[in-house]
């Protein structure tokens, strides 16, 4: 870029394998005003396109926590009856299936159509509200074991920390050191 004009923002995203969802957000921007180049950190957690948190908040982490919680004994409390249900079902089902009536005796065998359709109807219901709740009681264990990693991640990021930056410069002659960061220790 010549010398002179502005730098666009530019935002480096830094993920950690070990907590899922963990990104550690790097933004280059010059100011227009002063032309001063500012790099801000950013922390957040990155749950999927609609749930995004700043970890910056104070006591977010606290509140991610608590969002969780009764849902999950909820959903918990609630995923025992509805597989008892999907269980009664399907073997109601399987028992009406397998007395069916003969196809010349019109009457009996719609009836059995009828109840084999209302079971199969059932069986599904109940089975998509145990899928769900597994997906959500997955989904929110998952968030209180990053809530974990993270408590730790942070108790454990307040240690020292050794860092070496090097900035280079490219005008002129290629790779030419402007500074170097090393702790002389």
């Amino acid at each position: 870029m010549p010398f002179g004009q502005t730098v666009p923002s530019q935002t480096l995203v830094v993920e950690c394998e070990e907590i899922p969802g963990l990104e550690i957000r790097v933004k280059l921007a010059r100011a227009e005003a002063t032309g001063k180049l500012t790099i801000s950190i950013d922390p957040v957690l990155n749950e999927g396109p609609k749930a995004e948190f700043d970890l910056a908040t104070p006591k977010i982490l606290d509140r991610l926590e608590e969002e969780v919680e009764r849902p999950l004994q909820n959903a918990q409390r609630d995923l025992e009856p509805a597989q008892k249900s999907l269980k009664r079902w399907q073997e109601d089902e399987e028992k009406i299936k397998s007395s069916e009536p003969r196809t010349k005796d019109v009457q009996r065998h719609a009836k059995w159509r009828f109840n084999v359709q209302d079971h199969a109807r059932w069986v599904s219901k109940f089975g998509k509200e145990v899928d769900d709740l597994k997906e959500k009681i997955n989904t929110y264990k998952t968030r209180i074991e990053v809530v974990t990693k993270l408590r730790t991640f942070l108790k454990d990021a307040h240690q020292q920390a050794h860092i070496h930056y090097v900035v280079y410069s490219e005008c002129g002659q290629p790779d030419v050191l402007l500074i170097d960061a090393r702790d002389q220790r």
